[in-house]
């Protein structure tokens, strides 16, 4: 089994999205565990062990996105959240371009519900023709942009790390 992690905000383009990278400032070190297992037995197994309960067995690869953060104990004051972000695991069998921009899919998707909280409008409103509604081009056209570029270059770290 191969395990590496792969960067959410790694590879971006310098100065595109700088308003978003100082909102998020805190954030541009999160990553995801990357598992590619040798076969569906062990990827079962290591899924269930990841997710502490039992998971129907019945894919080829998954994403596993959490937020997991600390608060003092006496105080239950938060102090901070965990730069990593989940899981995604793949049986080496099942190891395509499609299943990796799959999962990837899922885990910056999932990183947007939670982690950038303030970016969640990166699904805009169209009419039926499929255009984009005029009170919805604002800013969230960055947003699509970065969405799209984080799964571009997260699918690219995980084939450039892939033995």
């Amino acid at each position: 089994m191969q395990k590496f992690k792969v960067y959410f905000w790694k590879h971006l383009p310098k100065g595109y999205f700088k308003e978003i990278k100082n909102n998020h400032k805190n954030r541009l070190k999160d990553y995801m565990n990357v598992y590619i297992c040798d076969n569906y037995e062990e990827m079962y197994d290591l899924t269930d062990k990841l997710e502490k309960s039992k998971v129907e067995r019945d894919y080829g690869a998954r994403t596993w996105c959490y937020s997991r953060n600390f608060y003092e104990v006496d105080t239950n004051k938060y102090i901070k959240t965990s730069p990593l972000c989940g899981h995604i695991v793949f049986n080496k069998e099942y190891f395509y371009m499609d299943s990796i921009t799959h999962e990837v899919g899922h885990a910056v998707i999932g990183y947007f519900n939670r982690k950038l909280k303030d970016c969640q409008n990166i699904f805009t409103k169209v009419d039926e023709l499929g255009n984009l509604l005029e009170e919805e081009v604002s800013d969230d056209v960055d947003l699509e942009e970065l969405f799209c570029y984080m799964i571009g270059n997260m699918a690219d770290q995980i084939v450039s790390k892939a033995e």
